[in-house]
């Protein structure tokens, strides 16, 4: 289990960033949704965004960042892109939840859609892309008509890599990257301007076997995780929930640390339609109740991508890492579970509470 907040760690979280900052207006106070806006006042930093930001001075990087979903992923992409922007770079997101099926599922379709979106960002009219067949004539169309014109550096951004799982073009198309990182090392290369950075929940085998093609092998990762207890400190002080050290333990132990739901009990406590900690504890694992809508959703995804079986197991009993471990990397990256001792367990009390009832 987390470990449980004490008088110390309450009293200095030294794992936080600790420059003084105002309290959050309230009145402005939103439901969280996904990615988080990079002037959100409720934004709890940690200490991956200094290292990410320095990142942005340089040119020719490759960065991943890796975590399960939800734990900020996409919004620390965006810290980085928008510090890529103060210096003076030019970038482009992809995100490729936004892909259609043909666009993840066929190769032409897969290279006209990165096409597309980096002739936008640089406005240069999607009718000047032929057909194309391979990730090297994708490249050379790149060279030819947006890096070699231009000698302002680019970032190409790529959120939600994980859209690629399970299908036919991934190994090609994921190649494609490394391909783009390795041609940086061409003499007089416009490539060495790139900087690429991909963001994925899955374990990287799942979308590439061959570690000489993958791109995740070569960048620096960031890996990101739940909240600590200082951070959930920080929250509770930019929320003004007023919970107390017993409190944030008990929703330490609810959430564990995980970003995105430990945000949402925070604006359940303190929103439009507030609830006091007692009932949100007490209801917090019911289908209607405080984290209903969540809940519900993460139901579904189980059934869809049909792993509910494995974690009706994970539920039961609790066990060792064994030999699934495509099962288990598929329910990690999905934030249902984590390692404990070696046991793979329930992400959280919540998950646990509430699975317990509908598996």
């Amino acid at each position: 289990m987390p470990q449980r907040i004490n008088n110390t760690e309450a009293a200095e979280p030294s794992h936080l960033d600790l420059r003084p900052r105002p309290v959050a207006n309230l009145k402005v106070l939103r439901q969280p949704t996904g990615t988080i806006d990079v002037d959100d006042p409720f934004y709890v930093r940690r200490p991956v965004d200094d290292s990410v930001e320095l990142r942005a001075a340089t040119e020719g990087s490759t960065l991943v960042f890796k975590g399960p979903r939800q734990v900020g992923k996409s919004s620390l992409l965006m810290r980085y892109v928008a510090a890529c922007d103060l210096a003076g770079k030019d970038f482009v997101l992809i995100d490729l939840q936004a892909a259609s099926p043909f666009e993840v599922e066929t190769l032409p379709g897969f290279l006209r859609f990165i096409a597309e979106r980096i002739f936008s960002k640089v406005e240069i009219a999607s009718d000047a892309i032929p057909t194309l067949t391979s990730p090297g004539a994708l490249g050379d169309l790149l060279e030819s008509r947006v890096l070699r014109p231009r000698n302002k550096p680019l970032v190409i951004a790529l959120d939600e890599v994980d859209r690629l799982i399970g299908s036919p073009i991934r190994e090609v198309g994921i190649a494609m990257f490394r391909h783009w990182h390795n041609r940086r090392a061409e003499p007089r290369s416009c490539w060495k301007r790139v900087d690429l950075a991909i963001a994925l929940a899955t374990d990287p085998t799942l979308l590439i076997t061959d570690p000489t093609q993958s791109p995740f092998n070569v960048g620096e990762v960031f890996r990101l995780d739940s909240f600590d207890q200082a951070a959930v400190q920080r929250l509770n002080g930019l929320y003004e929930a007023g919970l107390s050290l017993t409190q944030l333990d008990q929703l330490f132990q609810l959430t564990g640390g995980q970003p995105y739901l430990t945000r949402l009990a925070f604006y359940r406590l303190v929103g439009p339609q507030k609830t006091n900690f007692d009932e949100l504890w007490r209801y917090a694992g019911e289908e209607d109740g405080p984290f209903g809508e969540h809940l519900r959703s993460k139901l579904l995804l189980l059934h869809q991508s049909k792993l509910a079986d494995a974690m009706a197991e994970v539920i039961r009993a609790p066990g060792e890492v064994g030999n699934d471990l495509t099962t288990y990397h598929r329910l990690r990256a999905a934030g249902f579970v984590r390692r404990d001792a070696g046991k793979v367990v329930p992400a959280n009390l919540l998950y646990a509470r509430f699975f317990k009832t509908v598996l």
